[in-house]
């Protein structure tokens, strides 16, 4: 739509020793106004036109005004309007801030109508209604409800997601422990093997010590019996005594390696058992855990889930009154 024009012609006039200034504003196109005439004049005299003044620029309302003075006191009305309007002032300020008011006047005419016009007109394709009708207040509530349920959805299915993340942290946890576990027992089988062992050997060294301590009695009272001479039964029992004295220091090394062996591995075996028991302690800890969040997360559940009933409603709500809303 073209916009309305005006042509506004200012002079400086030096007449009878002083300055005048005068404006004279013509408007060439009405645009978008119902027509040109956009100046009111006020009827002072209804015999002389000369004394009609300049009452404002027209408001949408005033269109209604007669476009002549002899049309407008046919119809005994004191106001019309014309498309031309002259102004003379004294002082070039004054002037200035005339033209100035008057331009921003002519413009708030033409945005108010146009706002006026916008109301109302529609396309030329028109405007799709649906009935019943609903008032913008209620159908913004339903709308609020239903953006507000949107919210609360979105808030319960983050907390659930979240608690998920969590269970599903604690049965990483719980497989990372069982796997300390097994490592754990594959130690202590260990060093139950070699416990085994150490005790194994100690119990054939007791065996041996014992058959070599029980043959060197045998041989001591057969020397004794034997027929062999005085020296050679004192040489031979004389041997004798050292292999006992070198059984008894056997026995006595072989217990002390004994101890030593069988101390450390046993210590070691203490550890390893008391780490399995802390782990599994740990681990049952977390299956606690687990469990709780595993409730939390279908109390969670059943929270989303009512959400989404909720929030559904609320849509169909607003469907029922808006069918072209899009959530």
């Amino acid at each position: 739509m073209p916009g309305t024009k005006v042509t506004m012609v200012r002079k400086t006039i030096f007449r009878s020793g002083a300055y005048t200034y005068e404006i004279l504003a013509t408007c060439t196109d009405k645009g978008s106004l119902a027509d040109k005439n956009i100046f009111v004049f006020e009827i002072s005299d209804l015999t002389d036109p000369k004394d009609d003044s300049f009452y404002r620029v027209a408001e949408p309302g005033d269109f209604d005004y007669q476009v002549s003075r002899d049309a407008a006191l046919a119809k005994n009305e004191l106001f019309w309007r014309q498309d031309r309007a002259t102004f003379n002032y004294d002082n070039i300020e004054t002037a200035n801030a005339a033209w100035q008011e008057l331009s921003a006047r002519i413009n708030a005419l033409v945005e108010t109508n146009d706002i006026y016009i916008t109301t109302f007109e529609t396309t030329d394709v028109g405007t799709v209604y649906t009935y019943p009708m609903v008032a913008d207040s209620i159908r913004d509530q339903l709308v609020n409800a239903f953006r507000d349920k949107e919210d609360e959805l979105e808030i319960a299915t983050t907390e659930r997601d979240a608690k998920i993340d969590s269970c599903s942290g604690h049965e990483t946890d719980i497989a990372a422990i069982q796997t300390q576990i097994n490592a754990a027992n594959a130690d202590l089988t260990t060093y139950l093997s070699v416990q085994a062992s150490v005790s194994a050997v100690r119990a054939i060294y007791v065996t041996i010590q014992a058959a070599l301590v029980a043959g060197n009695t045998q041989i001591r009272n057969l020397n004794n019996t034997s027929d062999a001479t005085d020296a050679q039964q004192n040489l031979i029992d004389a041997q004798l005594s050292q292999d006992q004295a070198n059984l008894a220091l056997f026995a006595t090394q072989n217990t002390a390696l004994g101890t030593a062996l069988t101390g450390g591995v046993a210590s070691a075996v203490a550890t390893v058992q008391a780490r399995i028991a802390a782990l599994q302690q740990a681990k049952n800890n977390l299956y606690t855990e687990l469990n709780l969040c595993t409730q939390e997360t279908t109390r969670l559940g059943a929270v989303v889930t009512a959400a989404q009933s909720a929030r559904d409603g609320a849509l169909q709500a607003v469907l029922a009154v808006c069918p072209d809303f899009e959530p």
